[in-house]
């Protein structure tokens, strides 16, 4: 929907897709991005609590989740890839939202994440 909303914008203002969008429409794709991105470990990880828990700590080696029940990863999966498609998406995020697809299917075992991870 984002895009559909940037191209209306591009559209409606007669400049061309490689010129800057308005500040406020990126602004709040940008919010409504990182939206999506926070849900993620509530759709992948087995405990969320414990997954936030090892986040805080400063030990590296004690930050990996548990994967959840693999519908998570099935009601994610497109999700994220849309996400990582957009246009107005900064591309740190997009590299992040690629690395969760290919999470989910290393850990979870669906195939199609890993494959949509690899898409360019």
């Amino acid at each position: 929907m984002l895009d559909v909303i940037v191209r209306c914008h591009w559209a409606t203002t007669n400049l061309p897709q490689d010129a800057k969008i308005d500040p406020l429409i990126w602004q709040e794709a940008q919010k409504l991005a990182l939206s999506i991105t926070a849900s993620i470990p509530y759709f992948l990880a087995e405990n969320v609590q414990v997954f936030l828990n090892q986040s805080l700590a400063s030990d590296v080696a004690s930050k990996t989740m548990i994967p959840g029940p693999s519908v998570g990863g099935l009601l994610s999966m497109h999700t994220l890839y849309m996400v990582s498609k957009m246009s107005v998406v900064d591309p740190a995020l997009k590299v992040y939202l690629n690395d969760c697809l290919a999470w989910i299917g290393r850990n979870m075992g669906i195939g199609q994440a890993t494959i949509l991870s690899e898409v360019n």
